[in-house]
């Protein structure tokens, strides 16, 4: 495998847009696409865990994460292959729990509540 020169901040900065989306390699799997608009994204490309197929996870858009901070998030993602976990999986997971707690408020538990109520009863009564 080929051997690949971690990016710098100042590479990043100086990538421009070209006319097709290219992408520069910091190693270890991590890519930043530089997009035909001029945006910039971090990548993470990866074995999954038991199909062994590649695939590939966003993790933010530059300069709102730098490339410390992408390095930081591919170990993270690294750490998660390495306990046969697919880390695209483990985000989804934590995004669902994260939607479904705002789900289960109060309010939101009496409106359904209420609603079942009413079926029940007159409508004087609810």
């Amino acid at each position: 495998m080929a051997r690949v020169t971690p990016l710098t901040d100042t590479e990043i900065k100086q990538a421009k847009r070209k006319e097709k989306s290219y992408l520069l390699s910091d190693g270890g799997g991590l890519q930043l696409r530089v997009n035909v608009t001029g945006s910039k994204s971090w990548l993470f490309r990866y074995l999954k865990p038991f199909t062994k197929k590649y695939q590939t996870i966003s993790l933010g858009q530059y300069p709102s994460v730098t490339l410390a901070q992408a390095r930081k998030k591919r170990e993270a993602a690294k750490e998660l292959l390495a306990q046969d976990i697919d880390p695209k999986e483990s985000r989804d997971d934590i995004i669902k729990a994260r939607t479904d707690d705002l789900k289960n408020t109060f309010g939101e538990l009496a409106k359904k509540w209420l609603v079942l109520k009413k079926q029940q009863v007159k409508p004087e009564t609810a």
